[in-house]
């Protein structure tokens, strides 16, 4: 054992860090992303999310698309509740500058007459879960097309660096070797 030991758990790791970052792992992403087979994965998605109701979204802008869209429906249902709804900055500065703190408050608290329209509120997520589960299914698709193609270049990756990959092997074995003596 002890001839395994022959470094300072220190130099062990720096030797790890050295030899891992020698690796090229964003190489392998920029493999897979600009792979025909992802982008075709991508179509199919879109089809698949067309075809389930929702033409309006592709993949790559997917969430922020969909917070926005959402975000803008919520706030045309609860905008009832905002008395500042449509005004800019500047507007409402002018408007609350003069007022006091019981004014403000005042002004900004929702009427007690003021209703939400609870229909076009359930409708809203009603068609948020259908979203979630359409996105879902149809990146179950998309998930197994793209795992292919992963897996082909990490086979590469494995491939052309086979050398280092076992050399940092050993390393984290030694490191291991050297936390087990320390605990013993």
């Amino acid at each position: 054992m002890e001839a395994l030991l022959q470094n300072e758990p220190i130099d062990l790791l720096v030797e790890f860090m050295e030899l891992y970052y020698e690796l090229d792992f964003m190489s392998m992403d920029v493999k897979v992303a600009t792979d025909p087979r992802t982008d075709t994965a991508k179509k199919l998605w879109a089809i698949c999310m067309r075809e389930s109701g929702y033409p309006d979204y592709e993949f790559d802008t997917f969430e922020s698309s969909v917070i926005r869209d959402y975000q803008t429906k919520l706030d045309n249902i609860t905008s009832v509740l905002d008395p500042l709804s449509g005004m800019s900055d500047e507007e409402i500065l002018n408007l609350t500058a003069s007022m006091t703190k019981e004014e403000l408050s005042s002004f900004l608290r929702p009427p007690s007459e003021a209703k939400i329209d609870q229909t076009a509120l359930n409708s809203l997520q009603n068609d948020e879960k259908r979203l979630a589960v359409a996105h879902a299914r149809c990146l179950a698709d998309y998930q197994t097309d793209t795992d292919i193609v992963i897996a082909e270049y990490e086979q590469d990756f494995i491939r052309g660096n086979r050398d280092t990959l076992e050399q940092i092997k050993i390393l984290i074995s030694q490191i291991q070797s050297y936390d087990t003596q320390q605990i013993q």
